[in-house]
């Protein structure tokens, strides 16, 4: 899916780009399209823009229809090959163009979210890399100190001392909470799509929910003005943004707007049964054609990407105090592991044995 992409770092969103871009100057020459997707693809770098632009081409110049060619491409986007699957898709040039801009916006905001978590994220593996070198190499030594003058480990030393057995499971408390913070992170950042993780333990605790609802009404906004832009009418591109779009929390109450709509009930009505389309229903006119809808679900779409990105501040914000807090927290037993076992020498040299 378009959501899952990021323009800036994941080669798929450009290519998709640069694969939409082709299509629109298709049809702005004489040359047939068949043959003006495969010479597009001959001068393209190999990749799958290429690639997508050879298939179509040679399946168009077979007599294929757009729509079956398509169906066989189990890489391309979904959104992107239900709009050039439409009669006529492939010359709607103003709707390709506004599929590139709600591209855009997705995986902007998909790139903010990865900058928001990717501070914190390193924050977190360096600590987790410093306790590992101490453990290796100071903690060791200090423990060694201490067994031959058979003497016990002092407390902060058992703290942070995640070697030794004797120390075990107090040792293990810190650092299993910074590994799984930056596993999480890095789950996040890399792997597993944010609606996955707002699911979870570390998802709840930041707030990642409020910016993947957000970001999913953004998206399925954006969607839902594009087919209504190439043709379809409001319950088929309900439906068709359900099934295209990405839906996941959304999904259910856009096909109970859908099923509303083709039992006849008033759009006022049918929309007003869910939360994400309620405010479409409100100051609902009636018209002859869907430019005034499509203006709001655009607006709409903006609105909720201006709101999931005000969420990835709030996010980028937690986890870099968190982050923070967390390394002021590993210093200071560090300091404290170092320090006490210097006072216990102390005393037991008799150095604090009168105070």
């Amino acid at each position: 899916m378009a959501s899952k992409t990021v323009a800036s770092s994941n080669p798929r969103a450009e290519e998709l780009l640069v694969f939409t871009q082709i299509l629109q100057t298709a049809k702005s020459g004489n040359v047939p399209l068949s043959r003006f997707l495969n010479e597009a693809a001959s001068n393209l770098p190999p990749g799958r823009a290429a690639d997508w632009a050879a298939r179509l081409g040679t399946g168009m110049a077979e007599g294929r229809s757009p729509s079956d060619v398509l169906n066989g491409m189990t890489d391309m986007d979904e959104v992107l090959a239900a709009l050039l699957s439409i009669p006529g898709g492939l010359g709607l040039k103003e709707v390709l163009a506004a599929y590139v801009r709600h591209l855009v916006s997705i995986t902007q905001l998909d790139e903010q979210l990865r900058t928001a978590i990717f501070h914190p994220c390193m924050v977190l593996w360096l600590s987790v890399a410093n306790k590992v070198l101490i453990n290796m190499h100071l903690f060791p030594a200090m423990a060694g100190g201490f067994s031959e003058q058979s003497g016990g480990m002092p407390f902060f030393l058992k703290l942070g001392y995640i070697a030794s057995p004797e120390t075990w499971p107090l040792s293990w408390f810190l650092p299993a909470i910074l590994i799984f913070m930056a596993i999480t992170m890095t789950r996040t950042l890399f792997f597993a799509p944010p609606h996955e993780e707002s699911e979870m333990l570390f998802g709840k605790l930041i707030g990642l929910g409020r910016f993947v609802s957000s970001e999913e009404q953004g998206r399925l906004f954006g969607t839902l003005a594009l087919f209504l832009e190439a043709g379809k009418s409001l319950s088929q591109a309900l439906r068709w943004t359900a099934k295209h779009g990405g839906a996941r929390r959304f999904q259910a109450e856009f096909l109970r707007a859908a099923e509303k709509l083709e039992q006849g009930i008033p759009p006022m009505e049918a929309l007003a049964a869910g939360p994400a389309l309620q405010p479409l229903a409100l100051g609902w006119v009636e018209k002859g054609d869907d430019s005034l809808l499509i203006e709001r679900l655009r607006f709409m779409a903006e609105a909720h990407f201006v709101s999931a990105n005000r969420f990835l501040g709030t996010i980028e914000t937690l986890g870099t105090v968190v982050g923070l807090l967390l390394v002021g927290v590993v210093v200071l037993l560090l300091c404290l592991a170092f320090f006490q076992p210097y006072w216990t020498y102390a005393g037991n040299g008799g150095g604090l044995a009168g105070h």
